[in-house]
């Protein structure tokens, strides 16, 4: 039974009578109240931990794969120099090379630790749905994170690993700002802001910068309810508190994230071929990202790596009728005053990335909903409970949950296998996806690495035919060709992806190779030239 600070009685009582009491009622004093917390619930911590190591079980075998694992841990020299990588100041980094370096670059390791995070962070969910809403809704939420498949793409892959941390840091921090609403503590305020801007400096992250307002939806919408007239000057003493977390965020904007943001911007343009020219403004691509979003957390069934489906103007439409929908409904919910609201809101909130006027960010990706995930399962415990409270139906809302937690599981069990090898991930997103250029282009590495040219070829060119400037399919297929022998051709797609992307030196790079190899020592040369001028370190042959 949760730990509540009331005599046994009125706990027997309140558990009985299904409440969804306000936080007050149930908020923890102190951080002797939390440890106690934790201690009394051992049984649900152990529950979590056991469920959700089961569940991803399958995913703990998972290889590196070619979606940034291998290109950004395995073939990265400076993973391997721990001296080098702790000067970035970045924590996932330093994580990933300890971790590298300490188990001899085993994949599994990685796996272990990022599932050790995600069962803290739903420890850490276990806490905050109790101190927002009770026992109860506590229980049924920290469960349904912990197999929730819709982020689960931030713990199956490692080099999405950065999400869950981002995740906890979030949750540590709102929780500590919550205890100190409740209890009027500074030393949690102070502990909470702290936290943030250690996450803001250490992370480099700009998902960071969701907190403070996912912070203030909480407090106005769900914590602590605006009252029908309220007055500004005693209302802004009450909730001031939270602008210290615009603050922190203002300046490590100005200071490292506004960096941050236009190196992003920048590599969308020149590392995914992303025309800002080209771009969807913000009011024609919200409707999808949102659209998505509401998908992936109710129907979780067709997960993809890519989403980027091609959207007839009907399907479109109903997209933008949609958004249009569950945007009234938030502001309906709020003018109710309605913790749904204010959960919607927050879950909004959580991926305020995605709706950022210059695009820094994809339209969707399952990673980007794995914070918000924790509010949406404190969303679906309270209309459990209400389902419970409406219908007479003894322990309906436990039998719901566990039909859906059943769901949940399998889900994940099928979902860890598509993440085993790059193969498998990009062969189930190609089913997800079939009109993304990239998908094609990673299949053609698969295949290219299993020497199985005729699939590689294949799947070069199709991914050529979706996107005839993606100078990396077009490089890809050269380099290809290079490998079967067939120079002419190698030639002409490595020349031409060159002329697409002056980044890629590695085109002429294989230039000068073949080059050599066909006698032509002094056209070789030129090519080894060029790319020094690129690259500065480039040692000839």
């Amino acid at each position: 039974m949760l730990y509540t600070r009331v005599v046994k009685n009125k706990a027997k009582k309140h558990f009985q009578s299904q409440e969804v009491k306000p936080p007050q009622q149930v908020a923890l004093k102190s951080l002797k109240d939390i440890i106690n917390f934790y201690r009394l619930n051992w049984t649900i911590l152990l529950l979590i931990a056991v469920v959700t190591t089961i569940t991803y079980a399958n995913g703990l075998g998972g290889q590196f794969l070619s979606a940034d694992d291998i290109p950004g841990i395995v073939q990265n020299p400076k993973i391997r120099q721990f001296g080098e990588v702790v000067t970035t100041l970045n924590i996932v980094s330093i994580y990933t090379s300890v971790v590298f370096i300490i188990f001899n670059g085993s994949p599994v390791a990685f796996h272990m630790g990022t599932l050790v995070f995600h069962i803290l962070n739903t420890y850490l969910v276990l806490l905050l749905a109790y101190q927002l809403f009770g026992k109860r809704v506590a229980l049924y939420a920290c469960l349904i994170f912990c197999l929730l498949p819709s982020g689960s793409e931030a713990v199956f892959w490692i080099a999405g690993m950065g999400y869950v941390f981002q995740a906890f840091f979030s949750l540590l921090c709102i929780n500590l700002y919550l205890l100190f609403r409740s209890t009027k503590n500074w030393r949690f305020l102070v502990a909470s802001t702290l936290i943030y801007a250690f996450a803001l400096i250490f992370l480099q992250t700009p998902w960071m910068l969701t907190v403070p307002f996912i912070i203030v939806a909480l407090d106005l919408f769900v914590a602590y309810p605006l009252p029908c007239r309220p007055n500004p000057v005693s209302e802004l003493k009450a909730r001031g508190y939270y602008l210290v977390y615009f603050f922190s965020a203002g300046a490590f904007w100005a200071i490292l994230m506004k960096g941050a943001f236009a190196h992003r911007a920048t590599a969308l343009v020149t590392d995914y071929y992303f025309n800002p020219a080209e771009s969807t403004a913000l009011l024609k691509r919200a409707p999808y990202t949102i659209y998505k979003a509401v998908e992936l957390y109710i129907f979780p069934w067709r997960l993809s790596f890519f989403h980027e489906e091609a959207l007839t103007p009907t399907v479109y439409a109903l997209m933008v009728a949609a958004t249009i929908t569950i945007i009234s409904i938030i502001a309906y919910l709020l003018f109710k005053k309605s913790k749904y609201g204010g959960l919607l809101l927050v879950i909004l909130a959580s991926i305020l990335p995605t709706l950022s006027p210059v695009q820094v960010a994809w339209f969707m990706a399952e990673r980007y909903l794995y914070l918000g995930g924790a509010f949406f399962a404190m969303l679906v415990s309270l209309l459990l409970i209400k389902v419970d409270h409406r219908y007479s139906l003894k322990n309906l809302a436990n039998y719901i949950l566990a039909v859906l937690l059943i769901f949940y599981s399998v889900r994940l069990v099928t979902r860890a296998g598509d993440f085993r090898t790059s193969k498998t991930l990009w062969l189930a997103t190609q089913k997800t996806a079939p009109t993304s250029y990239r998908v094609y282009n990673n299949l053609g590495d698969v295949y290219s690495s299993e020497q199985d040219w005729d699939m590689a070829v294949a799947s070069f060119k199709e991914s050529i035919a979706l996107a005839p400037n993606y100078a990396d399919a077009i490089h890809n297929l050269g380099f290809t060709y290079m490998l079967m022998g067939d120079y002419e051709n190698a030639k002409k797609y490595l020349l031409e992806s060159y002329q697409k992307n002056g980044r890629l030196y590695q085109a002429l790079e294989k230039l000068g190779q073949i080059e050599l190899k066909q006698g032509n020592t002094e056209k070789a040369q030129e090519y080894f030239e060029e790319v020094r001028r690129v690259n500065a370190g480039f040692v000839s042959p």
